[in-house]
């Protein structure tokens, strides 16, 4: 719970070396537990001269002033002090406290905010609750309807539209909660249930009252403000940038907004009607979510200003006897607002009213209200309880469709399988508010145009608490679907968790913002959770270049450079996701059983499973302060260990899941791409692309496997004779670099996300050719690739299977190997390229009584898969089939079928156990020949003898692969030129490591036969003793490699076991 605790104390921990853009920093937050802290007698006098009351930890009110105020619960901090304000000048007195012993001021009125920017642990939290003027003015000649309401931020919606609705029968622009107060709703932007009529809150808004960071009081106008002057009259200075700013800008970030005032409006002469809808997300028998949200978003596009109003998706739920919760079918609840009378309403109406009575869970019909509080009075939200994690996105007209209904309920379902409880919000837009311009107000063009927010909140108890960050981990794919079918999201419900926050909340208007924040507050002291320039952390380029020297040896948990335990708690706190240290419950798991094979798993000093790309970019950081070494690891698979390292930071990515597939992808030349996050596997992939989409992406054999390693490694397919190497389909990386800065690489240029805003774009091909071939764990942090995609065969997939024994017999007198192999090396020369597979071959094995092993003639077993129906295949098959049937194994027969998926799902390889010793060559089509086969078979029966086993893997290449240029990507030409490669693992198991290096060594007879036999190795499948690992592994490509390695990691932040540069740092 501490960390999510202080995710404020993110900006306190970096605040000596801010953002030098937005003026000279404070210099470090003081905290109660430091000297600097006012004492006792300090902060009496402080509270004797306030109206209002200072309340301290440990004070009787202490729990209620914080626990008992801030909504959702799992933002509850631990302010220094509390200090409920009874007026303006209390506000004024704060600020001059706070900025006297440098404490960080946080702002609170109602409570509610679902990423904590209301409070911060151990600030001077200024509530504003218990200032309540209000005044309803209809003869206000500054407002163009001649009506205004002027409140206090203390007041809540409730209250406002009860005097408002209730005893004036006029209509305000606010919000759906009941308990919220104007403050943070409307500087958020403040979307309501009339926007649609009357545009935004801040459309609607005619003047705000602030205290600046200067303790002025400041009265703000949409042309100029007015400086509060003790001498006399106000200063007058034409400026509407703050006006402008604090409209949609976000609360605590400017000034503190302690007065606003309204515009307020006549409502319809014949009152209001509404009608309600509530279907089931499913029945006992079937799922109807898809068809009913597709017929609202249709019926809801089609709506007139007059109507407007919201959808309520509750997802189906299992049950919890623990939390005492009933399993659910979940329900979909709308409801529509007419702004007029029932005869008017009817024809709107209508459609709703006829819609499926057979589905529908109560018949509600239409009701008529006089006045505008008669209608929400009793419907007016109340707020979030438990531990909320929210996020939100922003439809536009056109992305209301039944593509969107199918990806929320596809994603309730997936929540459901959490056993997480989520309530999905779609508020209906449009109308009036998309009469103003984009510049009018900051709130994002995107927002501005939108046709529906849609926000997703899960929510839970305490006893969810241990879950907290695996649940919110597992969410974050439905977090990206919705944002990437949106464009940006509403401040007030926007994630903790968003990558681009500052475009997704502000849009183009991030740069002014900053600018205004500039000069409102210089010395940033008023800050928040992703609010404007609330990145306040060093410059990840500063502090690297602060250390300035290479590093040429990495700092080991046992020596003094190794960061104390408090300052790995301290970083902890700064991150999204979770640290594990050595000694912790789950650190076994985190390394014992991750790693494969076993004979790398190594002990790392810290373990980070991130959640967001922050979390690395802070990883990063950490690691190049203290100078350790860092590991990258996803799946786990390495065959020499490249993914982990003794004492090293090691940044673990299984848990970003991001998952797209783009149809209609103008950048890809096929039209359609896939985008994935590097924690998938090609399972995962292969069952999303295609088996629910029937498309075909270039991965992996092994279903466990993630794109990462393998991509990077060079990416060689059984799909690659017919589309090439996964390096030859890639159109985008996003990683993060050893300076900490996000970065998108694309093959002609990069982007950079600048650390206040925006992007720069750097014409430069090489990171890209690098990232193809050069290996993981070397120049950067893949986090997400982007695939070309490729339509399927019409005739579906052919495919045909043999097995061979090596030996007819157990002593080996009769070794029918040799000519197995000859022939199928034959039968592989002159495959066409529709026809791609491998050949497994399994060496003899004596047996083991101490293993409970038991003996084996070892076998040759062939794979051929064919793109195309079996009329096409056969004449290509039937050469396999129709050799030696006397030496058969099992009669295999050509098996088709309609999908890859269908044709791989059951035979997707998952990884060597025990301790394996791994190595390869890429043979030519010249060498594929009987002497190949016989040095094979050689070297196999002196496995056998040695007693170990031992599988031989050789996959078919060529083809598509061939077409491209040596150049084209950093594999190796080599590689790019072979006609199969082939692996050979040995396998042991722990019983057995008092000999493992004996054994290796009488391996390494046969490891060298087979590179003398072809021309270079595959990266992912190159053995650990390589002495000329530079050129087997790249060849000519290498120095280009080197230089490339040099100009993005010129301190060696990544390394690993022969990768590029590896050679240049002193590695345990």
């Amino acid at each position: 719970m501490i960390r999510w605790l202080n995710i404020v104390v993110v900006a306190v921990v970096c605040f000596v070396i801010l953002d030098k853009t937005v003026g000279q920093p404070v210099e470090g937050y003081c905290k109660p537990t430091s000297s600097c802290w006012p004492s006792g007698s300090e902060i009496r006098s402080f509270g004797d001269s306030l109206f209002g009351d200072v309340i301290l930890p440990g004070d009787q009110f202490y729990i209620n002033a914080t626990r008992g105020v801030i909504q959702p619960e799992r933002w509850q901090a631990n302010p220094g002090m509390v200090v409920f304000v009874a007026n303006i000048q209390d506000v004024q007195k704060c600020v001059l406290f706070a900025k006297q012993y440098r404490i960080q001021i946080s702002i609170v009125t109602s409570g509610h905010d679902f990423i904590g920017r209301n409070t911060a642990e151990g600030s001077l939290q200024i509530n504003l609750s218990r200032l309540q003027y209000f005044f309803v003015n209809l003869n206000d000649k500054t407002s163009h309807t001649g009506m205004s309401c002027t409140t206090d931020v203390g007041n809540r919606w409730a209250y406002i539209y009860e005097q408002v609705s209730g005893v004036y029968n006029k209509l305000i622009v606010g919000g759906n909660s009941g308990t919220v107060s104007p403050a943070g709703y409307t500087l958020g932007g403040g979307k309501s249930l009339l926007s649609k009529i009357f545009g935004l809150a801040v459309d609607n808004v005619l003047e705000m009252t602030v205290v600046n960071a200067k303790a002025e009081i400041v009265r703000v106008y949409p042309s100029h403000i007015e400086v509060e002057s003790p001498d006399g009259d106000p200063i007058r200075i034409d400026d509407g940038d703050l006006f402008w700013a604090l409209r949609g800008g976000g609360g605590s970030t400017f000034a503190i907004v302690t007065r606003i005032k309204y515009r307020i409006f006549d409502p319809p002469a014949d009152g209001f009607t509404t009608l309600r809808a509530l279907y089931p997300f499913r029945t006992s028998t079937r799922l109807v979510a898809n068809e009913i949200l597709d017929f609202l978003f249709t019926y809801i596009r089609g709506l007139p200003k007059e109507a407007c109003g919201s959808v309520l998706v509750d997802s189906p739920y299992l049950g919890s006897q623990f939390m005492n919760i009933d399993a659910t079918n979940g329900q979909i609840y709308v409801t529509i607002e007419y702004f007029g009378g029932y005869r008017d309403a009817l024809p709107v109406f209508k459609p709703l009213l006829d819609y499926r009575p057979d589905l529908k869970l109560y018949q509600y019909t239409p009701e008529v209200f006089p006045n505008f509080w008669e209608m929400r009075k009793d419907n007016l939200y109340t707020g979030y309880t438990g531990r909320t994690y929210m996020f939100s996105t922003i439809i536009q007209d056109d992305g209301l469709n039944k593509n969107f209904a199918d990806l929320m309920v596809r994603n309730l379902l997936d929540v459901e399988q959490m056993g997480l409880i989520m309530e999905c919000e779609g508020a209906i837009m449009g109308g009036k508010m998309w009469e103003y311009s984009e510049d009018s107000a900051s709130v994002p063009p995107g927002f501005r145009k939108g046709l529906m927010t849609w926000q997703c909140g899960a929510y839970w108890f305490d006893d969810g608490i241990p879950f907290e960050k695996q649940w919110i981990s597992q969410l974050q794919p439905f977090h990206q679907e919705l944002l990437d079918s949106g464009e940006g999201v509403y401040f007030n419900e926007a994630s903790d968790i968003l990558l681009t926050w500052k475009i997704s909340q502000w849009g183009r208007h991030y740069r002014r913002l900053v600018e205004i924040k500039r000069r409102w507050d210089p010395y940033n002291w008023f800050s928040c959770h992703h609010c404007v320039a609330s990145d306040l952390k060093p410059d990840p380029i500063d502090v690297l270049e602060r250390g300035g020297r290479v590093i040429t040896e990495y700092c080991q948990p046992d020596q003094s450079c190794w960061p104390s335990t408090e300052e790995i708690e301290a970083f902890c706190r700064t991150i999204y996701g979770e640290c594990v240290l050595p000694g912790e419950p789950f650190y076994r798991n985190a390394t014992i059983g991750t790693i494969q094979p076993e004979r790398w798993v190594a002990n790392p000093g810290l373990i980070i499973y991130i959640i967001t790309l922050q979390d690395i970019q802070k990883s990063v950081i950490f690691a190049s302060r203290f100078n350790i070494r860092i590991s990258v690891i996803t799946s786990g698979h390495d065959f020499i260990g490249r993914n982990t390292a003794d004492g090293s930071l090691q940044i673990n990515l299984s848990r970003l899941k991001y998952l797209f597939v783009d149809l209609n992808d103008a950048s890809s030349d096929t039209g359609m791409s896939c985008v994935t996050d590097v924690g998938n596997n090609w399972a995962k992939l292969y069952e999303e692309v295609t088996g629910r989409y029937n498309k075909l992406i270039v991965g992996g054999n092994s279903g466990t496997v993630s794109p990462a390693g393998f991509t990077l490694g060079g990416g060689k397919s059984l799909l690659s004779k017919m589309f090439g190497l996964a390096v030859d389909n890639v159109l985008e990386f996003t990683i993060v670099n050893a300076q900490g800065q996000i970065v998108h690489v694309y093959p002609t240029h990069i982007v950079i996300e600048d650390s206040d805003m925006g992007f720069t774009r750097v014409e430069d091909p090489d990171l890209f050719w690098a990232l193809r071939g050069g290996g993981g764990g070397t120049f950067a942090i893949v986090t997400r690739v982007k695939y070309r995609l490729f339509e399927p065969p019409s005739g579906g997939f052919t495919t045909l299977r043999g097995l061979y024994p090596f030996q007819t017999d157990q002593a080996g007198n009769n070794v029918v190997a040799n000519e197995v192999l000859d022939f199928m090396f034959s039968y592989i020369r002159g495959l066409p390229q529709k026809a791609c597979g491998y050949v497994l071959v399994d060496s003899p094995y004596r047996g083991s009584e101490y293993m409970n092993v038991s003996a084996t003639m070892g076998q040759i077993y062939i794979v051929i898969e064919y793109f195309g129906g079996e009329a096409e295949a056969l004449p290509t098959l039937n050469t396999l089939y129709n050799y030696r049937p006397d030496l058969k194994l099992h009669d295999y027969k050509p098996v088709h079928f309609n999908t890859f998926w269908e044709m791989r799902k059951d035979n997707l390889y998952t990884g060597y156990r025990g301790r394996t010793y791994m190595f390869s060559t890429v043979v030519p089509d010249g060498n594929l020949n009987r002497e190949f086969a016989d040095m094979m078979v050689r070297s196999l029966k002196e496995v056998e003898r040695m007693g170990l086993i031992m599988e031989c893997e050789g996959a078919v290449l060529g083809g598509k692969m061939r077409e491209y240029a040596d150049n084209s990507s950093s594999v190796a030409p080599g590689f790019r030129r072979g006609l199969m490669t082939w692996s050979c693992g040995a396998f042991w198991f722990e019983n057995e490591n008092n000999i493992e290096d004996s054994r290796i060594d009488e391996l390494q007879t046969f490891h060298q036969r087979l590179l003398n036999a072809g021309s270079g190795v595959y990266l992912n499948e190159a053995s650990d003793i390589l002495d000329d690992w530079k050129q087997l592994q790249w060849g000519a490509n290498y120095p280009r490699l080197l230089e490339i390695k040099k100009k993005w990691d010129p301190r060696n932040i990544f390394t690993c076991h022969h990768c590029v540069g590896s050679d240049q740092v002193t590695v345990n």
